[in-house]
């Protein structure tokens, strides 16, 4: 099963057309100057092109910044966990053979994989049955670009570092799983609201759409709001972002909208962010 960066979790903010404006910020400190374009981790081909002021800042940028870097991820350790059978009630166990049923898997491997990690094979499967792709999520298409033109990848994060954060869970993960099973039903027409949404900009639209997702408050703490604190401080390292560089900052779309967003953990750490989708810091 292939690694997906954490926010694959309900955020995976669907296609835009030709004339379609997703949200971009552009942010500047001490003469350091960011682009901070929020990502969908999965796509279609019909997500390209992306905006030209987003290329031409990837190619004029002394490097991309993801969440992880997950094409130079070394293994992984996954560590030994309790099965998902053993987590669930028998109702419960019903219901996601059901749903392995539609999506063509095994529920026998769903269950015996921890919570966490059934989580993410439901998400992924259902995702790619509707059409969608990892291989064409943003940020994998923005670091093959930046590798075609030899521009170097910063990851805020590692995989594994993604990995042990919901394998260390109090719960190993079971919350995120049974958000899954409750959300796999809405899926497909709340796909078709977040692509509308996102065609048009709609960070309102997007952030009403996300706030109706049952994700647990506790997953949310730890899945945005502690990640935005500690990128934003990193972003804000001067020995680890050079003063008078230009970096492509591609993180979950989500991570830029709601409370504690990355952005306002910039703004404390004394950033100067523009209007969306303005190439001017205010």
């Amino acid at each position: 099963m292939k690694w997906l960066p954490l926010t694959c979790f309900g955020l995976w903010l669907s296609t835009f057309s030709l004339h379609a404006t997703p949200l971009f910020w552009t942010a500047e400190k001490a003469g350091t100057q960011l682009m901070l374009l929020g990502s969908i981790h999965v796509g279609r081909e019909d997500l390209y092109p992306l905006p030209k002021p987003v290329m031409q800042f990837l190619s004029s940028s002394d490097a991309i910044v993801v969440e992880a870097d997950i094409h130079s991820s070394p293994q992984l350790d996954y560590p030994n966990q309790q099965r998902t059978e053993q987590w669930l009630t028998k109702p419960q166990i019903t219901q996601l053979k059901h749903i392995a049923q539609q999506i063509e898997l095994n529920p026998k491997t769903l269950l015996a994989l921890p919570p966490w990690r059934s989580a993410i094979l439901l998400q992924y499967s259902q995702l790619k049955k509707l059409g969608y792709q990892v291989e064409l999520g943003i940020d994998h298409y923005l670091i093959e670009r930046a590798q075609d033109e030899q521009i170097p990848v910063i990851g805020l994060e590692s995989a594994q570092q993604q990995l042990d954060m919901l394998a260390n869970s109090e719960d190993e993960g079971l919350n995120l799983l049974l958000s899954a099973i409750e959300d796999f039903t809405t899926t497909p027409s709340r796909l078709k609201l977040l692509v509308q949404a996102w065609k048009n900009g709609n960070a309102k639209q997007l952030q009403r759409l996300s706030d109706a997702q049952s994700l647990p408050d506790t997953l949310q703490h730890t899945l945005l709001y502690e990640r935005n604190q500690r990128w934003a401080k990193e972003l804000s390292d001067p020995d680890n972002f050079t003063s008078g560089n230009r970096y492509l900052v591609v993180v979950g779309a989500l991570h830029l909208l709601g409370p504690n967003n990355l952005l306002d953990y910039l703004e404390q750490h004394g950033y100067t962010l523009s209007a969306p989708n303005s190439t001017s810091p205010n």
